[in-house]
């Protein structure tokens, strides 16, 4: 059934799935993000020495139709399997970047990026958007939020779906990009399963599609980045270069090293609800519903779409 315009909230992987199958099905739909590009754990950082994927890694899809979605990207240029992740579910990058698979799949929708949404005010099935550098956008018949829980919080305040929201939990990770100065480095592409503090290290000039010199992207573990959280960047990157240079057996000298923080990095308490609905036009999707991954987001983000078109005209 058809519904009026739907503004979506967070332009990361289950708000550009949303848009997709709600434009499929003949909706209106805008999205708008706070960033300066689409894709949200999506990330790419650039620099002289090549793009780092500084939050998601990798996906691993599980769902048979995502699986049938992957060839097609394939195809298209913007997603390749890793074969240095090789496992029983296959692993994917985006090519060249992981900002450019978000930014293909983001091409066909009406995006406004560097709009903070600071509240949603209207009445049932009439909403506005009010951006924290002013302006207004609306009014929409449905709104779908999909930035991490806590961002979206006072937005539901209202609603029968707070408790859910309050009770979604996440752990952060601090990340950090690394250019070695040492001239010779391990011939392994991937450092999974490590320790002293430390979840991942990967070379970035090792995954399908990548250029540049050689470099790193580590994050902490879960533990780490907690007890760190509020520590300044350049700190940071050098405890984790430390680390991370133990860990490879080489110096830990830099041509380049950079921290970034993500709070809300890894789902640790999720909804087990696909999307939640506050029946009066607004929903909410995104990892925290389903988990901490990049397929999870994706089928919230479809599952939102349904329960749009599900729930059909204005009332």
């Amino acid at each position: 059934m058809s519904v009026s315009r739907i503004a979506i909230v967070g332009a990361g992987a289950a708000g550009l799935a949303a848009a997709a199958s709600l434009q499929a099905a003949g909706g209106d739909v805008v999205l708008f993000d706070k960033g300066r590009f689409p894709g949200g754990r999506l990330a790419t950082r650039d620099s002289p020495w090549g793009g780092f994927d500084h939050a998601a890694q990798f996906l691993r899809l599980r769902d048979a139709g995502l699986r049938d979605e992957a060839a097609r990207w394939c195809r298209a240029g913007c997603l390749a399997g890793w074969p240095q992740q090789a496992a029983e579910v296959p692993a994917w990058v985006g090519t060249p970047s992981m900002r450019a698979l978000a930014a293909a799949w983001a091409r066909p929708f009406e995006l406004h990026g560097g709009q903070a949404v600071q509240a949603i005010d209207g009445t049932p099935f009439s909403w506005s958007l009010r951006f924290a550098g002013g302006g207004v956008a609306g009014p929409f018949s449905r709104v779908l939020v999909t930035v991490p829980a806590p961002q979206a919080r006072p937005w539901f305040a209202d609603s029968g779906i707070a408790p859910a929201l309050a009770a979604i939990r996440y752990a952060p990770c601090w990340t950090m990009m690394w250019v070695p100065a040492a001239g010779r480095l391990p011939p392994e592409t991937v450092f999974g399963a490590a320790a002293d503090g430390l979840d991942w290290i990967a070379r970035e000039d090792g995954k399908p599609g990548r250029d540049g010199a050689p470099r790193y992207l580590v994050h902490a573990d879960a533990d780490w980045s907690t007890a760190h959280l509020d520590e300044d960047g350049p700190d940071v990157a050098v405890a984790l270069r430390q680390r991370a240079a133990t860990r490879l057996g080489i110096d830990a000298a830099a041509v380049h090293a950079v921290a970034h923080r993500w709070r809300h990095a890894r789902v640790t308490g999720a909804a087990q609800q696909p999307v939640l609905s506050s029946g009066d036009g607004r929903y909410y999707a995104g990892d925290g519903c389903l988990g901490g991954r990049v397929e999870a987001a994706l089928l919230s983000g479809r599952a939102a779409a349904q329960r749009i078109l599900e729930d059909g005209d204005d009332r």
